[in-house]
């Protein structure tokens, strides 16, 4: 579970490298779920983040319930360094 979080992660962080300021504030969408005018990526990020932060906790939990040693700083990834 902790590899597809991570790997999904890093397909995010790469779209994102490879995208100019110029395409990420001027490319407008609307994902399917979405009602109303399209938005650009600024719009966006803010709600990607969050949702992200709350499957992260929800991983966290799951591996908490199931006894595994995780800790805050597995959560926060300070752990190991």
């Amino acid at each position: 579970m902790i590899q597809v979080f991570d790997d999904g992660m890093a397909s995010i962080r790469e779209e994102f490298n490879q995208t100019s300021h110029e395409e990420f504030l001027n490319t407008r969408f609307k994902p399917f779920c979405e009602t109303g005018d399209a938005k650009n990526w600024a719009h966006f990020v803010p709600e990607m983040m969050t949702h992200m932060a709350m499957h992260k906790m929800q991983l966290w939990m799951y591996l908490k319930l199931h006894g595994l040693p995780v800790t805050m700083g597995t959560y926060y990834g300070t752990e190991n360094r």
